[in-house]
């Protein structure tokens, strides 16, 4: 295991947002501010821009911003057609979203253009014309000078992680219910190490795992004899083994539940100690929402979205 755990492997630039932040007391269903237990917190994938089909989702799930609170788990722009619009209703709602690699994207093109010029480019020649390998750079650059501050402030704001503690009322032990802390992050999160140690770039890109170095990498398995595994499998199993070893001895690190997305291609991943909710949304698959009473039960639900050109 590396001393410094996974940070600065990657060597993907400075993140310079907030790395951690721990949901509002008064936003946690069954909390002090909540003793009747009406509160709900409700979980989406990637939106990707799709904002017409965030809308038909909140529909389903009768979401209602006197007792719901929207977390959305990263990538809630670019791609699909209204990426302002998905930002204008995540703004309203006093929703939260962890940053996708997306959003990152985003901001580290922003700080590009920023040095080479004092405002945006207003042209596509412009926009060519700036030094840059980044792919997408075009379209991020389009979308950022439509960008409102409102928006960029937004973005900015995105944690790398959010943390849920414990629901006070949660109703049971059984795999119906959620009855541990929750982590969002966009990607994903390697076991063995501590929230501090995380390499933000793989928090917002990861897919696998190296089986003999133990490194994160965000390609995905490529067949039988890759040594790569998904990293939920080997998270799910690291969870278990800290319950157990918390079952006998005095607990020292509680297990966590982590919601994700990113992973368009694995579609919709439900295991005991993650939840997995890029259903594709922009490619024409579902948008997808887990939604988590006071008393830790779970719902899921979904709505089809339309293939746009990615």
């Amino acid at each position: 295991m590396q001393r410094n755990g996974t940070y600065g492997l990657a060597q993907a630039g400075d993140f310079d947002g907030t790395r951690f932040r721990g949901l509002a007391p008064s936003l946690l269903p069954g909390g002090v501010s909540d003793p009747n237990g009406e509160r709900r917190l409700v979980f989406v994938g990637d939106i990707h821009g799709c904002k017409g089909e965030l809308s038909a989702l909140l529909r389903a799930v009768g979401f209602d911003t006197r007792r719901d609170h929207l977390i959305a788990t990263g990538d809630v722009v670019s791609k699909g057609p209204d990426s302002l619009g998905v930002l204008d209703l995540l703004i309203q709602l006093g929703a939260e979203s962890v940053r996708g690699n997306h959003e990152d994207r985003l901001l580290e093109t922003y700080k590009t253009l920023r040095k080479s010029s004092e405002t945006l480019p207003d042209t596509a020649s412009q926009v060519e014309s700036a030094a840059t390998t980044s792919h997408g750079y075009h379209k991020d650059a389009v979308l950022l000078r439509q960008m409102k501050p409102a928006h960029l402030k937004y973005l900015r704001e995105m944690p790398l992680m959010l943390r849920i503690p414990s629901l006070p009322q949660v109703a049971a032990s059984t795999s119906e219910y959620v009855n541990h802390a929750v982590l969002v992050a966009h990607a994903g999160i390697v076991p063995h190490v501590s929230l501090e140690r995380q390499d933000p770039y793989f928090v917002m890109n990861m897919r696998t795992i190296d089986r003999e170095t133990h490194l994160p990498c965000s390609q995905p398995v490529e067949g039988p004899k890759d040594t790569k595994v998904r990293w939920f499998i080997l998270w799910d199993t690291y969870q278990t083994r800290l319950l157990n070893a918390n079952n006998i001895n005095v607990p020292l690190v509680e297990p966590m539940v982590v919601v994700y997305g990113h992973d368009s291609k694995q579609g919709l991943q439900l295991h005991q100690w993650s939840r997995g909710l890029d259903s594709a949304c922009v490619a024409g698959g579902r948008l997808t929402a887990m939604v988590l009473d006071a008393k830790g039960k779970e719902d899921m639900f979904s709505v089809p979205c339309q293939e746009y050109k990615v």
